[in-house]
Order: C-alpha cells, then structure tokens, then sequence
C-alpha cells in the first residue's frame, strides 16, 4: 500500500521564480544545488528548495527510481526528507532533477566537527540522531499508523552524507543545535522487500551488515547502530585490521576492485568503557588513529546509550532488534535524555514551550 504524495512545486515555477545559489552537495548519481525563489509574490513555494540533478544517463535513472520510490512514501513522516517535485529536462535536456526540501544545517558528515566539543560529541546529540532515525526507519519497514498492506521498504544506503539536519525546537544561531530535526535523504538505492525476501542491493560497505549480500530491512538498523558507533567512536564498525591488510594487498586481489572492501568483516567496538578500561582490553591510542577507521577513545559513554547500540549491531540478523522495537523501547528512554538536556540548558524556553503546549491542550 503506498500514498501518492502531491508534487508542490511545478517545472513552470522553478524556471519562473527560483535561481540557483549554489552546490550543497555531490554524489555518484547527480549533485545538489540550492535554488531560491527571488518573486516574493509566490510565497506559497517555499523560499528555498534543494534540486538534485542527475550526472549522466545512468544518474538519470538512479534520480527517477528515487522519484518513484518519494512518491510512494506519505508526505507527513518527519525524519524522511519532503519530495516537493520532480523536473523533467532540466536543468538541461540531458538531466532529471526532482526537488526536496532544503536542510539548512547540512548533513551528518559535515555536523559531527560542528556539534563536537574538543572531538567528543555530546551524548544528548547521539541519543537524539539514534532516535530520530530509528523513527525513520519504523515508518519505512511498517509504514504509516493503522496501515494494512505495507510492503516494508529498506534504505540500503544509509550512511552519514544521507542525513540531514534541520533547526529543531531550541536551535540558537549562537550555538550548535544538539537535538536538530533529523531526516533520510537519498533514496535511489531504497527497495521495496516483502516480508521473507531479501535484496543485493546495497550501498556504502562501511555500514553494511555481517549478512551481506543478502540484505532485508533490518539491515538498515545495523546501519543506524553503525552511525552510533561512528559518532561515538569516530569509526564506523567494521575490522580496521583487515580493512589495512586488504588495502596493502589490494593489486593482488582477482575480484571486482570496486567492490573490494565489501569483504571486510564488521567489528564492534564498546562506548562506555573508561580510558584506562579501553587501553587494557584493546591496547590501542586514544589520540589519533595510526589506520583508517581505527576507533578513537575520547569519551565513556553511558551503558544505556552502549546497550541499545549494541542491539542494533547484532551480528545475528535473527536477533537484531527491529525499528518498531527501538521506536517502542529505546526511543522513550533517549526522548527523556533530550528533555533532561534541554530542561537544563534551555530553561526559559522550555518553560515557555511547556506552557504554551499546556495552554493549547486546554
């Protein structure tokens, strides 16, 4: 069962009433660039929008497929990135472009040296991205509330270029946001998967499950817990040993190259061990990496924020937890962390915010 979303913004409009800005991003199918609109009398459209315009006639299928695959997910989830479009020849004949909305805080990748604090990034942070994605995730595996008939959808493609960052409640310009809006973004290798079956196809090998090739949506909750590990240890959780070994020895590998590293085996790693805990059992730095996707030891995180990290980087898929579990049971407990924080940290605000809700209940 899907839900047709509405296209808001038209081909004619974007010739009309946006110009381009500039390129907020770039990937294998097209590049990104922002476009503002510059007639004020239009203010229905929004004043800003993200237009993904594919490369080539391979990034123009890619583009479509994931046009296809919006269209099919209902406009009133969060944490997945609005489809406001798609444009047929342009900006060029020979490009496709769909239209989403803009993310004025960037993505993941580029936030993580924002938000850090001396390379730690504050748990509030991590609970918050853990949360929001695993919201994300629940709405694509089972879909809507009260729906029947929903083919679970994966991402296949999650990794920390694909989300993006929004000002959430208490975002200040002085200050980085650490309980930001999260939202998926790039959906061109998503795939519908009923319930039993499974898929090859995937995307980045850094956060790919153990039971690669055969993917299933639960994988993409080993990839949410990988991008809990990454921000908490600055690694995505795969064998930074034999990741070195394969790469020296990569001019003697028989096989496809490109997909060399997909062979790589995953490795998790703890984040709440101390300093002194985590030198003794791995014996390895706690300033810089000597090899790519070391983990680094720059902080002990909470058990709590550990446990649930480590339910969804479950070796077994079997026992992976699922994204309706995460929304069910770990969502309440990193919810209540947010609050704690922003209680804290925000009080007027908060204060002010808990009145008005109280007010509009009433």
């Amino acid at each position: 069962m899907s839900f047709p979303t509405e296209q808001k913004i038209t081909g004619r409009e974007v010739t009309a009433y946006y110009r381009p800005v500039r390129t907020v991003g770039s990937g294998t199918d097209g590049i990104v660039i922002l476009y503002q609109r510059h007639k004020y009398e239009y203010r229905d459209n929004p004043r800003q929008v993200a237009a993904k315009v594919s490369r080539d006639a391979g990034g123009m299928g890619a583009i479509m497929r994931e046009a296809r695959m919006l269209r099919k997910l209902a406009a009133d989830c969060l944490h997945i990135v609005r489809f406001l479009g798609e444009v047929h020849k342009f900006p060029s004949p020979r490009n496709h472009t769909i239209l989403l909305e803009y993310c004025t805080l960037g993505d993941l990748l580029h936030y993580k040296s924002t938000i850090s604090v001396e390379g730690v990034v504050p748990e509030v942070f991590i609970w918050n991205a853990f949360a929001q994605l695993s919201k994300a995730l629940d709405y694509l595996h089972n879909g809507p509330a009260r729906c029947s008939g929903w083919t679970p959808i994966a991402h296949c493609d999650i990794k920390a270029a694909n989300i993006l960052l929004c000002p959430g409640t208490h975002y200040t310009p002085l200050l980085p946001d650490a309980s930001p809006v999260v939202k998926l973004t790039d959906f061109a290798r998503a795939k519908e998967i009923p319930k039993g079956e499974k898929t090859g196809v995937y995307g980045t090998w850094l956060y790919l499950p153990p039971e690669k090739p055969d993917i299933t949506p639960c994988g993409d909750v080993w990839a949410i817990g990988g991008i809990v590990h990454w921000l908490a240890l600055d690694a995505p959780p795969v064998d930074y040993v034999q990741h070195a070994k394969m790469y020296v020895n990569r001019h003697t590998y028989c096989g496809n190259k490109d997909r060399m590293f997909e062979e790589v085996p995953c490795r998790v790693f703890p984040i709440h061990l101390s300093r002194e805990a985590w030198l003794q059992e791995f014996e390895t730095t706690t300033g810089t990496a000597i090899l790519p996707y070391q983990p680094i030891h720059s902080h002990a995180y909470s058990s709590e924020l550990n446990k649930w990290m480590t339910k969804a980087l479950e070796y077994d898929p079997s026992r992976r937890i699922t994204a309706k579990q995460l929304v069910e049971a770990m969502v309440p407990i990193g919810e209540r962390e947010i609050e704690d924080y922003n209680r804290q940290h925000f009080p007027l605000r908060y204060t002010k915010g808990r009145e008005s809700n109280v007010r509009t209940l009433e």
